[in-house]
Formats: structure tokens, sequence, C-alpha cells
């Protein structure tokens, strides 16, 4: 049974997401957008938007993800830490798409993903061999190279600017959730230091690299 926090963040998702797929005003009016936040100064969109999505693949996909990963940062930290890294993967992931878009008054987002991310690479960098699919890969591969390869994906993913799918919430959630897991529990350099230092300094590196190339 899924802790009642847990819970709580997969009922609010769904109900918030169902409230816009029937109310498209409501969903205008708490999605993420550029315009709004850098004129209007509605900086509480950059929260909302983490609750509403474009339909309801989008919404299963990410609640799924939630619920298939949660267990082992939520057991490993606590529930405090669990929900600090997923509300940083929110927040952190909402600004780093601002500062990547801001030339853009009419970019818009929605979804949990930037927070699920958060949480997805926390278990991995707690649990480094879990066994992962990846479609269309019909064999699981360690959680470590699925963890590079989301990185590296959600990197390049930032240069098509054709694809709907958000990038650069997927790279900032990341982000956030390594650096928190790595700041709880700073011993895991030492139990598997190659891999944690490398993918640190890697999504690091990466998300720098991204924010000068779009200055």
């Amino acid at each position: 049974m899924p802790e009642f926090i847990v819970l709580l963040i997969i009922g609010a998702c769904i109900a918030v997401s169902y409230k816009g797929f029937n109310d498209s005003s409501f969903k205008r009016k708490y999605m993420f957008n550029i315009g709004d936040i850098a004129h209007r100064k509605q900086y509480y969109r950059m929260f909302t938007c983490g609750f509403l999505h474009s339909d309801w693949t989008h919404l299963i996909v990410n609640m799924l993800t939630l619920y298939f990963f949660y267990r082992t940062p939520y057991m490993a930290l606590g529930s405090g830490a669990f929900l600090m890294i997923y509300v940083g993967g929110l927040v952190f992931s909402s600004w780093y798409s601002y500062m990547i878009h801001h030339k853009d008054y009419y970019y818009s987002a929605l979804g949990a993903s930037g927070a699920v991310s958060a949480i997805l690479l926390s278990a991995v960098m707690l649990n480094p061999t879990m066994k992962m699919i990846i479609f269309p890969i019909p064999l699981p591969l360690p959680g470590w190279i699925f963890a590079i390869a989301y990185i590296v994906f959600s990197s390049f993913g930032m240069h098509n600017t054709n694809t709907r799918i958000g990038h650069s919430a997927h790279l900032g959630g990341a982000v956030i959730g390594i650096v928190i897991t790595l700041l709880m529990r700073p011993y895991m350099i030492w139990e598997a230091p190659l891999f944690t230092s490398g993918i640190t300094l890697l999504s690091i590196v990466l998300l720098l690299l991204e924010l000068k190339r779009k200055r």
C-alpha cells in the first residue's frame, strides 16, 4: 500500500488534471507559460503546472512512474526528504524551463515530469543496479545505464524545437533528484564512486551548457 503522501500527490494530480481536461480556461490559468510568468508575474504557475497534464496518457505515464519508483527514496531517505525531492524537482524544473525558454513568450508546458524525474533519478542513485526496461529495448538494463541515457537524451532532446516533450523539465528535475540524494547520502560517493561522481558531473555540466547555449 503506497504511503499517504504518495496517494495524496497522485490523487491531486488526477483531480486537477481531470478538471483541466474538461475546462480549458482552468488549464490555461494554471499551466506554465513564459509570457504570463514574465509579464504578469504569475509565479504560481511554476508550481501549479505540475498537477496538470495534457491527456490521460501523459497523466498515467507520470503517475505510474512515480508509483513504481517512489519507494526506494521514500524508504531510504524518509518522507521529508522524499517530499523535498519531489517539490524541489517540480520547482527547479519549472525555473530551469523558464531560463531555457525565456525568449519565447508563447512557450507553455504542463505535467509532473520534472518532479517525477527527480524521484526516478533519486531511486537510481540509491540503487544503480536496479533493472529497468527502456521501450522498445526488450531486455532489462541496469539503472546506471538508464540514468546516463536519460540525462544525455534529455539534453540532446532540448535541441529539437518541434517536440511536445518537455526535455528541459526532465533534465532539471533529474539534476535535483541527483543532487539532493547525494547531499542526503554523501557516503554514496565511496560506495559507487565512478557512477555517483560521473552522473553528477555529467548532469550538471549538460545543464549548465544548455543554459549557456540559450543565453
